[in-house]
């Protein structure tokens, strides 16, 4: 079975004012699309706070990886 997208509505993922993806809403009928159109600023609105939320989690990902990084170096400091 094919599945053609009659509507797309897509969103940048943002991380220190650098594109690092993108999210999507897909429409896959006729129906979809009319909704998608007659309610866009709703799911733009959705689009962007997934966006943020997805951002932010990328931040704290990368801030637990530095933090143990540093514990490792700090944990082979001596002290004298």
């Amino acid at each position: 079975m094919k599945c053609s997208e009659t509507a797309e509505i897509d969103y940048p993922i943002v991380l220190k004012n650098e594109a690092i993806g993108i999210i999507s809403i897909v429409g896959l009928t006729i129906k979809h699309k009319e909704m998608m159109l007659s309610r866009k600023n709703d799911y733009l609105a959705f689009l962007k706070g997934m966006s943020e939320l997805i951002s932010s989690k990328v931040l704290e990902v990368l801030a637990s990886e530095e933090m143990n990084m540093i514990a490792q170096k700090l944990s082979h400091i001596r002290i004298q």
